[in-house]
């Protein structure tokens, strides 16, 4: 999804212009370390390093050795962090909704199904920075990246809606099985939303957590008694 996001990739630290050395022709095809850079142990300096190829010479043409040579560490510590190359295309995407089951856990029975789910999306987006823009929202054009995007979005979109249909499901009567996934989905196109706006709103953007809570009130409020 195209936004207003600066041109610059938007995690901490990481330089947007060509490295020393490169030309403004073809991208050398194995990009080497660059002198001065930090110690890479972490998975925030492979995001930063695989940010900088993306943009430097499109998505497609970046493989796992230049990121690993960039960032200066081994394959294998790039597969403790990342089981390929498109999941660093959404930065604390993964991690949300590993804390959107998490939370979905934690929710007392007592508690409405759907002001359940309402506060478990909130809760798991609190924990978003708001200088965490997964590259695939803002960056994609740039990149070259919009047929990974779509798969690997998918994905992960499909992965939410299912965490949400497994719990409205453990929590609905008899014979709301349409109310449940209908549910599932209007969640998911909501929080999608927000996170679509929140992007575009440049750098000085205001916390996820209250822009999603806006998205998913009406989608609540309306299922809710279906599920009362």
């Amino acid at each position: 999804m195209p936004t207003n996001e600066p041109l610059t990739p938007p995690s901490s630290g990481r330089p947007s212009g060509r490295p020393s050395g490169q030309s403004s022709g073809q991208p050398s095809g194995r990009p080497s370390g660059r002198p001065g850079r930090r110690p890479a142990s972490s998975r925030a300096a492979i995001e930063d390093a695989a940010g900088e190829l993306f943009l430097e010479q499109s998505y497609a043409r970046t493989t796992i050795e230049h990121i690993t040579t960039r960032a200066g560490v081994s394959r294998a510590s790039f597969f403790n962090y990342f089981d390929a190359k498109s999941d660093l295309l959404w930065g604390d995407v993964d991690a949300l909704v590993d804390s959107v089951e998490q939370q979905l856990r934690a929710q007392p029975s007592n508690i409405p199904p759907m002001d359940a789910v309402r506060g478990a999306l909130v809760s798991a987006a609190e924990h978003v920075g708001s200088d965490r823009i997964p590259l695939a929202v803002t960056q994609w054009e740039l990149m070259g990246a919009r047929d990974e995007l779509l798969t690997s979005g998918l994905s992960r979109f499909s992965r939410l809606g299912s965490l949400v249909r497994v719990y409205l499901d453990s929590r609905a009567k008899s014979g709301e099985q349409l109310a449940v996934t209908a549910a599932s989905f209007a969640l998911v196109g909501a929080v999608a939303a927000a996170a679509g706006v929140w992007a575009a709103q440049g750098t000085a953007r205001d916390p996820l957590a209250p822009l999603i809570d806006r998205a998913i009130a009406p989608v609540c409020d309306g299922f809710a008694p279906r599920f009362s």
